[in-house]
């Protein structure tokens, strides 16, 4: 019997026949298949490779998962033969398999690494986070985490902050998203650079729909045929998620693990798992179709989010002018703005005129002759009269005019675009939009 790890020896289907070689001569190999049976190849037949590489410490990746209970893994030029701790052996193509090195064995990544691993010898979970006193217990958990890992692939997160060298934006997916849990402009932005990046960080109060944004982003990672772990430090929020997919008829698509009595019961039931209905699934020109129809949709979405966003800034500076408008007439005495006869200029035009008068170097009482003249020529305030006031009474009595200004054309602005708003069918358009990508996340689930 050959040594398979030493030579490793394939027929012209590519099938590994080295177990059964009996005899090797120059010319011919013998090969045994069953008691009796013996068949001579001739070499030239066969693919024969001598002197692996051995693959020490890396992970071995097929499309689907990665390899376990590897023992060893030997590169015969440009196939892998893996052997299991339960006696098998298997042999792939390269172009079958992804192989990761083990980035704890570059000697400054474990340098790095054991620096983080000390300080969590000296870390307690309180001085991180708030804790109630009843539940200071486990205070070496960082240590525990710290020594479980004895692996990290170069395709990590951790890459980044044990390497010192920061990974380019990436699409790591479509970004063709779907919504069919409905979303705000701030959500969509949030859910887009979760696949742009390899680390996102969303956060916000409660009621902002995070939970929301993460139903968003499993519906994405399942249509382009990703895997997704929802983790939480309490139940109450990944139980959050399952029952608003359970609403939906997508809880089978859900594993409830964590506890090794949750695996348990996940395991038993999958034969009483609801098969998702033969409805759900659609023709290709049919999805095509629905593509089309919610890109669609999806500008005039996007265009009406950008529109109450544009309008809740709007609001918020009329309410802050409204407040120092109030806060300048009550600390200032204003002329007869009549008698004044201050133009009907637009805001942005007082503005500008403010602006000028203050940078004026000449602060007599009165203007002086130049200012005049190039307030008439460059700012059309050609009333001689007003100026007969002082500087102080004519600039209170055109900022007073700006603020009466500014907040009527806000006003109008804001009503402009509210009316332009409530002309579309936004509720309905809004509705059919999350039912249309429902369609195609339930396609992807079948």
């Amino acid at each position: 019997m050959l040594n398979e790890e030493a030579v490793l020896i394939l027929d012209k289907k590519g099938k590994d026949i080295t177990s059964k070689v009996i005899l090797m001569s120059d010319s011919k190999v013998d090969v045994q298949y069953g008691e009796n049976k013996i068949y001579s190849y001739n070499k030239s037949n066969l693919l024969i490779i001598k002197n692996p590489i051995v693959l020490d410490d890396c992970l071995i990746k097929t499309s689907s998962k990665a390899l376990s209970n590897v023992m060893k893994a030997l590169k015969f030029n440009d196939y892998i033969k893996v052997f299991f701790s339960n006696g098998t052996n298997k042999i792939y193509h390269q172009s079958e398999i992804t192989i990761e090195e083990n980035l704890l064995n570059r000697e400054q990544v474990r340098g790095i690494f054991n620096y983080l691993k000390e300080m969590a010898n000296h870390l307690t979970i309180s001085d991180i986070t708030q804790i109630n006193e009843n539940e200071k217990t486990n205070t070496d958990f960082l240590n525990k985490i710290y020594e479980k890992v004895k692996f990290l692939s170069p395709y990590s997160v951790v890459k980044n902050y044990v390497s010192g060298i920061k990974s380019t934006n990436i699409n790591i997916i479509d970004q063709k998203n779907i919504y069919p849990f409905s979303f705000n402009l701030s959500q969509q932005s949030a859910i887009k650079n979760a696949f742009q990046n390899n680390i996102s960080v969303i956060e916000g109060p409660p009621g902002t729909g995070k939970t929301q944004t993460i139903l968003n982003i499993i519906s994405n990672a399942i249509i382009n045929k990703k895997t997704v772990a929802v983790l939480s430090n309490n139940n109450s929020a990944t139980d959050n998620v399952f029952e608003k997919l359970e609403k939906h008829n997508l809880s089978s698509i859900c594993a409830k693990l964590g506890k090794v009595d949750n695996i348990k019961e996940f395991l038993q039931n999958q034969q009483n798992i609801n098969l998702y209905p033969k409805s759900w699934g659609i023709e290709e020109n049919q999805e095509q179709q629905i593509r089309r129809d919610l890109l669609e949709m999806n500008q005039e979405i996007e265009w009406y989010l950008n529109e109450k966003n544009v309008i809740a800034v709007l609001k918020q500076e009329l309410e802050d002018l409204k407040l120092e408008q109030k806060y300048f007439h009550e600390n200032n005495e204003l002329q007869d703005t009549k008698r004044m006869n201050i133009p009907n200029f637009a805001a942005k035009k007082l503005h500008k005129y403010l602006l000028y008068l203050n940078k004026q170097k000449n602060k007599k009482e009165y203007f002086s002759k130049k200012v005049q003249i190039l307030s008439q020529a460059k700012y059309k305030f050609l009333n001689p009269r007003l100026y007969k006031y002082t500087i102080k009474d004519i600039l209170n009595n055109v900022e007073s005019r700006y603020y009466e200004k500014r907040i009527e054309e806000l006003k109008n602005i804001i009503n402009e675009k509210e009316q332009k708003i409530d002309m579309l069918n936004l509720e309905k358009m809004f509705s059919n939009y999350t039912e249309l990508s429902m369609v195609i996340l339930k396609k992807f689930c079948l």
